[in-house]
């Protein structure tokens, strides 16, 4: 008679009422402390969170969850999923306490970093940076990093001049920059303007323009960051990334991007890249200049010094030239 019932206040919906049934059916399992006979599959069936998912109501499947969790025993198998449940429609309202501490209650340690996972992303999604920068993350703190620095490094880069797509990097930089950690900071912003140097040269004169003031920012950043770091410690190691552009991310898991090397950087090696950021900014300003030649990747000191010569910005190229020592390189390491 409960399930009839159940179901006559569903059809039409009438959630409120079918809700009530659904708890009268938890007190008696609890009241009884019995297991659900088999003849009652059906009722157990259709105590199933997608009848209310059907009907829209999203609080009334937290609520249930919740009284399904009140009588479940100590290591029942499906107290992960229902813990996921509750994330998952805390999520959807905007409820960003209650999702975090589902994450945190969920026994399962995937279930609980997948669902890291995703509150990250979602509020990145929607805008909520200062959410996921100050939100109060405890033994969880490493993990959101990581999660963010995957993102990162799996981003399109051809979105970060959008400003309705979430530029991980830069969440990742303003993160570590709240937790006190100035070099992880540094290596954000250094590891963007490095992939944003292959970047430039895909796109027209103005938008490589764009692209440009974006990586000067971005190296500008790493190196003040770099530079509020204890003085033994200011040092990069800075892997260098194939193909990462093209890879894409989905909501559930990340593309894994393997380095092929790592670059050691230190605070001269960031003012270089600075003062190469800016020649190159220069001179795609001027209307004399090859564009394909001041875009291509891995512009060295020597071939701005010989663009900006030949356009005539004799300062900027002694600037340039001074600070560029060609002997000296950056350390590479196979990994």
């Amino acid at each position: 008679p409960l399930i009839e019932v159940m179901c006559s206040q569903l059809s039409p919906p009438q959630p409120d009422e079918a809700l009530d049934c659904c708890f009268a059916f938890v007190r008696a399992m609890r009241l009884f402390e019995a297991e659900v006979p088999a003849r009652l599959n059906s009722v157990r069936e259709s105590l199933k969170p997608a009848l209310f998912r059907q009907h829209q109501a999203p609080q009334m499947v937290l609520d249930l969850a919740n009284a399904a969790l009140g009588v479940a025993k100590p290591g029942d198998e499906r107290i992960p999923m229902l813990w996921a449940n509750i994330f998952k429609f805390n999520l959807n309202l905007g409820h960003n306490d209650a999702c975090f501490a589902a994450i945190n209650s969920n026994p399962d340690s995937a279930a609980r970093r997948d669902c890291l996972q995703r509150f990250i992303g979602v509020l990145c999604e929607r805008g909520e940076y200062q959410a996921v920068v100050e939100f109060p993350y405890g033994a969880l703190q490493d993990d959101v990093r990581d999660s963010l620095q995957s993102r990162a490094r799996n981003m399109d880069m051809a979105s970060v001049l959008d400003p309705d797509s979430p530029n991980y990097y830069q969440v990742l930089y303003a993160f570590n920059v709240f937790q006190g950690d100035y070099r992880g900071a540094s290596h954000s912003l250094f590891e963007l303007g490095m992939r944003l140097d292959r970047e430039s040269a895909m796109l027209d004169r103005s938008r490589c323009i764009e692209i440009l003031n974006l990586q000067l920012n971005a190296f500008v950043g790493a190196l003040n960051s770099l530079l509020l770091v204890e003085e033994s410690f200011r040092w990069l190691a800075v892997p260098n990334f194939i193909g990462a552009s093209a890879k894409r991310k989905r909501h559930d898991a990340q593309v894994p991007v393997t380095p092929s090397t790592v670059s050691v950087v230190n605070p001269i090696d960031m003012e270089r890249c600075c003062v190469l950021a800016t020649a190159r900014l220069q001179l795609l300003q001027a209307q004399n200049v090859d564009s394909l030649r001041v875009v291509a990747p891995g512009l060295t000191g020597a071939d701005a010094v010989t663009l900006l010569v030949e356009a005539g910005m004799f300062d900027l190229a002694v600037s340039v030239a001074l600070l560029h020592d060609e002997n000296s390189t950056t350390t590479s390491s196979s990994t």
